[in-house]
């Protein structure tokens, strides 16, 4: 790179020439624009990757990025991708030969989960779970991963190529009237489970979300079906098994929250059920977008 320098004698002179250096960086950083449209950032950084010398020691790659990739192998436009489960992301890469060769390469990465208009903000668990994803890309790839909680806070630049929008979704909602049933899908952006788990990433998290619906179920005295739901990963006693554990961790959240134990009734139906989206490729891949869309605890009330 044009102005970088090497070979300093001494602490001083290194020093200088760390300045001196990430001044020259800067410079080439801020003359940088993209030329073609969307965001392939497995390929930037697999090409970054390349250009490392692999003798070289302390080798490091700074990524300042949303993280918001908008092409395949990991379009996060795809329906299901922003609650993915970050370990079955990075293997779903790894076995369709899909990552970068990090081995020993230090990763920082910087401004991941902030985004600008017109990308709609992530909430606190869509940026948690984002940044878990590439955590997990870049150390399946054999990177040594670390996150610099440094916000973007620059304008952002105008005239460049599009980048496709990534939805996000709302927060779900729930109301009930008269006789009429109400149903809301609580999946892995709402409440999150630990990974073959009935176990909340958040417990306190999942109360303060449900606390609303809590609240309408005591003071309507609704008649409340929890229905578990899963991907197709394991045998389908286990799916069964795991589904239904996690709508009883819901049932038991909204009972401690006060609602009336004998008011809900709590099933799991695995991955046999109407809504089950397919989620295995033609090699029998399990394919994390429509996974996430599959581990759900739907929720279902009327007037009892």
């Amino acid at each position: 790179m044009p102005g970088v320098v090497h070979g300093a004698a001494n602490s001083d002179a290194k020093k200088s020439q760390a300045r001196q250096n990430l001044t020259a960086i800067g410079a080439v950083l801020g003359k940088a624009r993209a030329t073609t449209a969307e965001n392939d950032l497995l390929a930037a950084v697999g090409l970054a990757a390349r250009s490392l010398s692999p003798t070289a020691t302390g080798r490091t790659l700074v990524i300042v990025d949303s993280g918001l990739q908008s092409t395949a192998p990991l379009a996060f436009q795809d329906k299901g991708m922003l609650a993915a489960e970050p370990d079955q992301v990075a293997g779903y890469l790894a076995d369709n030969n899909g990552l970068p060769d990090l081995k020993d390469v230090r990763v920082v990465l910087s401004g991941f989960g902030d985004t600008a208009a017109p990308q709609v903000p992530l909430s606190a668990a869509q940026r948690k779970n984002l940044i878990a994803i590439w955590k997990a890309i870049f150390e399946r790839a054999g990177g040594i991963v670390e996150q610099v909680d440094q916000p973007m806070t620059a304008a952002p630049l105008t005239g460049l190529p599009a980048v496709s929008v990534v939805p996000v979704p709302a927060a779900p909602s729930f109301a009930a009237t008269g006789t009429q049933p109400a149903k809301v899908e609580l999946d892995d952006q709402t409440v999150a489970f630990v990974p073959d788990t009935a176990r909340y990433r958040d417990p306190a998290g999942v109360k303060e979300l449900l606390q609303p619906l809590a609240d309408q179920i005591s003071a309507k005295r609704l008649a409340v079906q929890l229905t578990g739901t899963a991907a197709s990963a394991g045998t389908a006693t286990g799916r069964r098994k795991l589904s239904l554990q996690r709508a009883e961790a819901v049932r038991d959240t909204l009972v401690s929250l006060g609602v009336d134990r004998a008011s809900i009734v709590a099933k799991g139906v695995g991955s046999d059920w109407p809504g089950h989206v397919p989620d295995l490729d033609a090699d029998g891949h399990l394919l994390p977008g429509a996974a996430a869309q599959n581990r759900l605890v739907i929720v279902e009330a009327k007037a009892s």
